[in-house]
């Protein structure tokens, strides 16, 4: 899942991508952040008063692929999305 808004400015460049995240429950995933109880104050801030796009797709392994997405995001805008907070393993 990603989430999108206008373009930000990262220190390679600019891209709509503020978070990037997986779930094996995308449902219960996004009801939890859409409900207030958002894992950072950040994101819950930038839910309440932004307005947003939601991206997905289904993938057979969820945590590979995330950490997949965001060294991928790091590599080319220089920065983790905004409103992650924590780089992945890659395994």
């Amino acid at each position: 899942m990603s989430l999108v808004t206008g373009s930000r400015t990262y220190p390679l460049g600019e891209s709509s991508v503020v978070y990037i995240g997986a779930s094996g429950r995308m449902r219960k995933r996004l009801l939890t952040h859409f409900n207030g109880r958002a894992h950072s104050e950040k994101l819950r801030t930038a839910i309440s008063n932004e307005r947003l796009n939601i991206r997905w797709t289904r993938v057979k392994d969820h945590p590979t692929f995330e950490a997949y997405l965001i060294h991928g995001f790091l590599a080319e805008f220089g920065d983790l999305p905004l409103l992650n907070s924590l780089k992945p393993n890659m395994k």
